[in-house]
């Protein structure tokens, strides 16, 4: 799964560079592309960790201690990752609304 929202992300990132990233005055659409990668890039990076996470609960399965470590490890960076990306979100919308009033 991870791999596949990295892929999709990648694709988006080629698609930014080639319709006006490097310009140095971007458009809505473009601000609108760099959340969505920024994003995906968050939800990506925190798919593959917790895979891997659970791949290292399954090797300690003697040590409860290691397990309650890693629970918490993965606990806490999918809920500072869930933070990040509804701010990354919310803020644009925000802003949106703001300026229609």
């Amino acid at each position: 799964m991870a791999q596949v929202v990295l892929t999709m992300n990648d694709i988006m990132i080629t698609v930014q560079w080639a319709t006006g990233y490097v310009t140095p005055v971007w458009d809505i659409r473009q601000h609108t592309l760099i959340d969505i990668t920024s994003c995906f890039t968050l939800l990506g990076q925190s798919l593959s960790k917790t895979a891997f996470a659970v791949t290292l609960l399954k090797l300690t399965k003697g040590e409860r201690w290691q397990q309650w470590v890693l629970w918490f490890i993965i606990i806490s960076m999918n809920a500072y990752n869930f933070v990040k990306v509804s701010r990354t979100v919310a803020v644009p919308l925000i802003q949106t609304c703001a300026d229609d009033l």
